[in-house]
C-alpha cells in the first residue's frame, strides 16, 4: 500500500503528520462549545402577546383566535398548540422537518404583522421567536436586604447587577424576576369628572401628549447644527396635579381636579422566595452558540467583582447553575472514555504479551480520538455528551484496526523476515481486511447521522464522531504502525513461532522463574500473566469444545439462535422509550 510505504520510507513524515494531528485536537479541544446536548434547529415558532389586565376569555378571543386563523395559512404548519392566560397569549406553531427554521419564523411574523393591525390599542406587539431549549437560564442569582424595601432593592439590582451582567461576553438577556417598580397610581373620581364634564378619554390623551419626549426641531448656526428635544417625560406625583386635562371656558381643568394622585408601586408580576423569604432574582440567558461553562465561569468573576460595590446589608446568593448538571454529565463521560482507554490498553498488553507492540497500537487512541475531536471542529459541532458518548463508544472500535496490522506484522517478522519487510509484507496482507472493517462500521454509524425526526437530528453528531474516530484510526494503523514496527521491534520477533509443546514449556519456565529472588511487583506481575496464558490457553480449549458441539449438532445450535432472536423482538415491546431519559439533578421543580 502506498500510504504504508510512504511512512516506512519516510519516517519523519509519518512522525509530524500524526503530531500535527494531536495538536489541531487539542487546540479544537480548547475552541469547542460546551453543551450537555446538541444544539439543534428544533421545528417550532413560539408568538407570545401581552393583553395586560384581560382574561383568559377576553384573550382568547381577541388574540388567540385570530392569530391561529392567520397562521393556519402559512404552509409546511403541522399543528398550533395555544394557551390563554390572564393578560397573556402563548402559541406554538410546530413546522414540518423540511422547512427551514428562519423562512418558517418569516412566514409567521408576516402573519402576525398582518394580524396585529386590528389589535386592541392595550394590546402589546406580539413577540415571534423560534424555540431554542437554550432560551432558558443558565444562571439565577438571588439579592436579599433587610434594611432596603423592596423597591429599593429592585432598583439597585437594574441599576447595578444587571447592567454589569449584561457586558458579560457570551450573555444573551437578564431578566429581573420579583422585582417592584414604581408607579404613579392615578385614581380617576368619577364623581368630580361628571361635575367637570371630563370623560376617560380625554384624560388618556393628556397624559399620552403631556408624558412624552418630544422632538421640536433644530437650531443652526454656522459651525453646527444640533437638535433639539423638549422633555415632557413626568416622574413626579405634583408634575401630574399640574397637568391640563381639557379646558372649560377659559380656566384649565386639573387632572388633581379629577382624579386622586399617589406615588406607589406597581402590581407584582412575578415573585422570588430564597428559603421562604422575598427576594429580587435574575434569570441569565446566554446567547445562541455561546459556550454555557465559559459564560458561566464569566459571570461568577462578574458577581464578584459586584459584591463589594453592593449596599450594606445587600447579600447575593446563587440559586441555580445549569453548569453544574453541564459539568458533572461531560465529567462523567470523559470518565468513562479515560475507563475504557485504560481497560483497552491492559487487554492488549495481556493478550500480546509485549510492551512494545502495547504501546504502538495503543498510540492509536489519543491520535484518533484528538483528530475526531478536529473533525467536530471542522464540521462546526460541540463538545456534548452524545459527541462524548460516541468517542467513549469506539474506544475498542480505534484499537481493533492497531492490533490486527501489529500481530500481523509480528506473524511475519517471526518467518524470519527483516523488520521491513515485515512491516510492508504485514500490512499490505491484511490491508484489505481492514479497510473493509473499517467502512463496514463507518456505514453502520454514518446512517445514523441522516436519521429522519428529531431524534435523527439529534443523533448527527454521534454520527459523525464515531465516522471520524474510525476512519482516523485505520489511518494511523497504516502509516504509524507499520513505521513503528519496522524501527522499534521486540527482540524476540524474528524467532520462530513456538510449537503448542514450546509453549506449555514457557509455562512451565515461567513457574520456576518464580523461585528466583525478585521484586515484590515483579513477582505478582510474573505470577498474573502466567495465570492469563494458563486460563486462556483453557479456555480456548473449552470453547473449541463448544463449536465442535455447535458444529455437530446443527439444528439444535439454530433452533436456539433463532429462538433467542424471536424471545429478543417480543420482549422489546415491553421496554419503555421516550426521547432523552428525566435526569435526576437532586432538584424540585
Amino acid at each position: 500500500m502506498w500510504l504504508t510505504r510512504l511512512s516506512i520510507h519516510n519516517p519523519v513524515l509519518a512522525t509530524m503528520m500524526m503530531l500535527a494531528l494531536m495538536v489541531l485536537g487539542i487546540f479544537s479541544w480548547q475552541k469547542l462549545s460546551v453543551e450537555e446536548f446538541p444544539d439543534i434547529e428544533y421545528p417550532y415558532v413560539m408568538i407570545v402577546t401581552d393583553y395586560p389586565a384581560a382574561s383568559p376569555e377576553a384573550v382568547e378571543l381577541e388574540i388567540t383566535r385570530k392569530l391561529e386563523d392567520s397562521i393556519n395559512t402559512i404552509a409546511g404548519v403541522r399543528r398550533i398548540i395555544s394557551t390563554s392566560y390572564e393578560g397573556r397569549s402563548r402559541i406554538a406553531v410546530e413546522f414540518d422537518l423540511g422547512v427551514p427554521i428562519t423562512t418558517a419564523v418569516q412566514d409567521v411574523r408576516d402573519k402576525v404583522a398582518a394580524v396585529k393591525v386590528k389589535f386592541r390599542p392595550e394590546i402589546k406587539d406580539p413577540l415571534v421567536e423560534r424555540y431554542r431549549p437554550e432560551s432558558s437560564p443558565i444562571m439565577s442569582i438571588a439579592f436579599q436586604a433587610q434594611n432596603l424595601s423592596a423597591r429599593e432593592l429592585t432598583t439597585v439590582v437594574e441599576q447595578q447587577v444587571v447592567r454589569r451582567l449584561q457586558s458579560v461576553t457570551g450573555v444573551g438577556k437578564v431578566e429581573v424576576v420579583g422585582g417592584v417598580r414604581r408607579e404613579i397610581a392615578i385614581h380617576l373620581q368619577p364623581e368630580r369628572m361628571q361635575a367637570l364634564g371630563v370623560g376617560v378619554g380625554e384624560v388618556l390623551a393628556a397624559l399620552r401628549s403631556d408624558s412624552a419626549d418630544l422632538p421640536s426641531g433644530t437650531v443652526v448656526n454656522d459651525v453646527q447644527e444640533k437638535v433639539v428635544q423638549v422633555e415632557g417625560r413626568m416622574i413626579e406625583p405634583q408634575d401630574f396635579a399640574r397637568l391640563v386635562v381639557t379646558m372649560r371656558g377659559q380656566s384649565p381643568v386639573y387632572l388633581e381636579q379629577v382624579a386622586e394622585i399617589s406615588d406607589s408601586e406597581q402590581e407584582a408580576q412575578s415573585l422570588a422566595l430564597v428559603n421562604g423569604q422575598r427576594a429580587v432574582s435574575i434569570d441569565i440567558v446566554k446567547m445562541t452558540g455561546a459556550n454555557t461553562l465559559a459564560v458561566v465561569d464569566a459571570l461568577r468573576v462578574a458577581s464578584d467583582e459586584l459584591r463589594p460595590s453592593l449596599p450594606t446589608g445587600v447579600s447575593m446568593l446563587e440559586v441555580a447553575d445549569s453548569a453544574k448538571s453541564v459539568r458533572a454529565s461531560l465529567k462523567e463521560v470523559q470518565s468513562t472514555l479515560i475507563e475504557g482507554a485504560i481497560l483497552a490498553v491492559t487487554v492488549v498488553f495481556l493478550f500480546l504479551g509485549s510492551w512494545r507492540s502495547t504501546v504502538i497500537t495503543s498510540l492509536t487512541l489519543p491520535i484518533a480520538l484528538l483528530g475526531a475531536v478536529f473533525g467536530l471542529y471542522l464540521c462546526a459541532l460541540t463538545l456534548n455528551t452524545m459527541t462524548l458518548m460516541a468517542l467513549s463508544l469506539c474506544i475498542g472500535l480505534l484499537i481493533d484496526d492497531a492490533i490486527v496490522v501489529r500481530e500481523n506484522i509480528v506473524r511475519h517478522a517471526a518467518m524470519g523476515k527483516s523488520s521491513y519487510h515485515a512491516a510492508m509484507d504485514g500490512t499490505r496482507e491484511i490491508g484489505l481486511a481492514v479497510l473493509a472493517t473499517t467502512l463496514t462500521i463507518v456505514v453502520v454509524f454514518l446512517p445514523v447521522a441522516f436519521m429522519g425526526g428529531i431524534i435523527g437530528r439529534f443523533f448527527y453528531q454521534f454520527g459523525v464522531a464515531v465516522a471520524c474516530a474510525v476512519l482516523l484510526s485505520m489511518f494511523v494503523s497504516f502509516t504509524l504502525d507499520p513505521m513503528l514496527s519496522s524501527i522499534w521491534h521486540d527482540p524476540h520477533e524474528h524467532k520462530a513461532p513456538r510449537t503448542e509443546d514450546e509453549k506449555l514449556n514457557k509455562f512451565l519456565q515461567r513457574f520456576e522463574k518464580h523461585q528466583q529472588p525478585k521484586t515484590l511487583v515483579g513477582q505478582y506481575v510474573e505470577q498474573f500473566l502466567t495465570w492469563f496464558d494458563v486460563s486462556l490457553e483453557k479456555f480456548g480449549q473449552q470453547y473449541a469444545r463448544v463449536i465442535r458441539w455447535a458444529l455437530n449438532h446443527r439444528r439444535e445450535t439454530l433452533i436456539v439462535a433463532f429462538s433467542s432472536l424471536f424471545l429478543a423482538f417480543f420482549l422489546a415491546k415491553f421496554v419503555g422509550k421516550e426521547f432523552v431519559p428525566e435526569p435526576d439533578l437532586s432538584e424540585i421543580s
